[in-house]
């Protein structure tokens, strides 16, 4: 389902950010025009009926190297997850509509990201699904069954564990750590 990008109250903090880079404050509009002005930037840069969400304006360079730097830094620094994560020693495939990751994980820490993985690039488990499913997972406020991975796999159909699912699940702790860290990125 498409939708029009409407701006928000809650959205004015993204979209000042629009404003300044395009709008200089003197245009004189009043604040509610700005709205409006926002509205149209974001039409007229996305294309006209594009469906941009506040999410999308929060995350634009998602899931790209700079993100994935991000994530693992997340991740390496968060103290449940050196808790939970002293036995998960594993690698994960992450593929992002057609960007994909391989991690090494070494006991709940990422020591290695290979950005460009080829067949010889092995994993144990993954997780692959479209770029839009995983953008409303890692969004501040995301919809029912996107809450979770476990909720995606069970009822998002294009969400996909690949692999072996059983190490997948004796690592569940740690691995849903790591998947809700995603956001914070």
């Amino acid at each position: 389902q498409r939708r029009a990008h409407v701006a928000k109250p809650d959205e004015t903090d993204v979209l000042a950010h629009v404003h300044s880079c395009v709008w200089p404050t003197s245009t004189g509009f009043p604040p509610a025009a700005r709205s409006d002005q926002s509205s149209a930037m974001v039409h007229w840069f996305f294309g006209a009926g594009a469906d941009v969400t506040t999410e999308e304006l929060r995350m634009p360079e998602f899931p790209a190297a700079s993100w994935m730097q991000a994530f693992c830094e997340r991740v390496n620094t968060d103290q449940e997850m050196a808790v939970v994560g002293d036995w998960f020693t594993t690698s994960i495939a992450l593929g992002f509509g057609e960007t994909r990751y391989v991690l090494r994980v070494d006991r709940g820490q990422i020591v290695d990201v290979n950005a460009a993985p080829r067949i010889d690039s092995r994993s144990v488990f993954g997780f692959r699904a479209p770029l839009e499913v995983w953008r409303r997972f890692v969004s501040p406020n995301p919809p029912p069954l996107f809450h979770d991975f476990f909720a995606m796999l069970m009822r998002v159909p294009e969400f996909i564990l690949e692999g072996d699912s059983l190490a997948a699940m004796q690592n569940a702790r740690a691995l849903h750590r790591m998947m809700n860290l995603m956001r914070s990125a």
